[in-house]
């Protein structure tokens, strides 16, 4: 049986994807996985490669879901993105967002998109 945590999670992960593909965004790929890292989502749009991590909360009691992608979360993140760059492409242009969900009694409440987020270290 899955976890309230993860059903949140799943759902989130699908109303980003929905949200991405009602916007044009071409899915590329999800949960691309490396050793010491993950990428939730990845898609193209207009020659551009897109990294979204994807953030869904039930309520926001302990903070809206982006506030949870930290400095651990983006090295992660970063060496996936790395992996990614180096296996599949040939040096595109590329940027970071994030889509945050919240959702509540398993219905979609709001989905927030915020592009292009900067780390604090380089890819």
């Amino acid at each position: 049986m899955a976890s309230a945590k993860s059903i949140v999670g799943q759902i989130g992960e699908q109303a980003a994807c929905d949200f991405l593909y009602k916007k044009g965004y071409n899915i590329l790929q999800r949960n691309y996985r490396v050793p010491g890292g993950e990428i939730d989502i990845i898609v193209r749009d207009k020659g551009e490669i897109i990294f979204v991590e994807v953030k869904a909360r039930s309520s926001t009691i302990y903070g809206h879901p982006e506030e949870s992608v930290h400095f651990v979360k983006q090295k992660k993140m970063a060496r996936a993105i790395r992996s990614y760059l180096l296996r599949y492409t040939s040096d595109p242009p590329f940027r970071i967002d994030i889509i945050a969900v919240i959702i509540s009694m398993n219905k979609v409440q709001q989905v927030h998109h915020i592009p292009n987020i900067f780390f604090e270290f380089e890819i």
